[in-house]
């Protein structure tokens, strides 16, 4: 599978690629065979518009993380990753590879759902949901895998961190609303 690069008005991470190629190292190979590309670009390359009915409502393209283009008659299906959108500004100060890749992860894997949704099969109940339940299921099987103590560690850090981070939110929140 091809991976293009393609910008307008951003520079990527240095990162970048390399963790690209991590995450679809550990997909396995048969799953890409019909996905011709993943093209890298930004927001400023695509046309004014808004996107198909998801969830219920449209979404403006230019702000969209990234597009899983099916298939048709004339072209293999190919996901269309939006590097401005997908990942944060201050992404280019990551310094560790778990890092990079989880920031990546999350958008590649629920593209990537999309077309396993589409060839391997739905895990659940079809579109955006599907989509985040392959994200899920390979997001599981990634992490533990390519960085068992870091993945250990992080867990062990949120289990701690999380219920503190909310804990302030709500103190926070309720002195607004006072």
């Amino acid at each position: 599978m091809d991976i293009h690069e393609s910008y307008s008005s951003c520079s990527p991470p240095a990162w970048l690629h390399r963790s690209l190629e991590r995450l679809l190292a550990s997909v396995p190979p048969g799953n890409l065979a019909s996905l011709e590309s993943i093209v890298l670009t930004d927001s400023t390359a695509l046309p004014a518009g808004k996107t198909k009915r998801v969830g219920g409502r449209k979404y403006n393209s230019a702000e969209c993380g990234a597009f899983y283009h099916y298939a048709t008659r004339k072209r293999r299906a190919y996901i269309e990753l939006l590097v401005d959108n997908a990942l944060p500004r201050w992404a280019n100060r990551v310094p560790l590879h778990y890092l990079q890749d989880a920031l990546l992860a999350d958008v590649l894997f629920h593209e990537l759902g999309h077309h396993f949704a589409t060839t391997v099969g739905d895990v659940g109940r079809g579109g955006e949901d599907a989509a985040e339940k392959w994200r899920q299921r390979l997001t599981r099987a990634y992490f533990p895998n390519a960085y068992p103590v870091a993945h250990r560690v992080f867990r062990i850090v949120a289990r701690v961190a999380l219920p503190v981070l909310r804990h302030w939110q709500k103190r926070r929140s309720s002195r607004r609303a006072a």
